[in-house]
């Protein structure tokens, strides 16, 4: 549950209660788990968007890093 931010986590909570209320009914529960699987998906689809995006990030630090100390090293040289 932590990766998951407070609009998901509501949902997860509410078709779970729905699901448990459901099955002590008797009835079907396949609303609430397809509601569980939906917000399982767009969760996913969101953290994998937000660490493609940290890894684009940390690459351009990276060759910003590499390139000052290259510059820095070139001017250095006396000969």
């Amino acid at each position: 549950m932590w990766p998951l931010n407070s609009a998901e986590r509501r949902a997860v909570l509410g078709a779970l209660a729905g699901a448990s209320y459901r099955v002590l009914r008797g009835k079907s529960t396949t609303r609430q788990e397809n509601r569980l699987e939906s917000v399982s998906e767009h969760a996913v689809t969101r953290l994998t968007a937000e660490i493609t995006a940290l890894h684009i990030e940390r690459q351009r630090i990276v060759r910003e890093y590499a390139a000052a100390k290259a510059a820095k090293t070139g001017a250095s040289r006396w000969w």
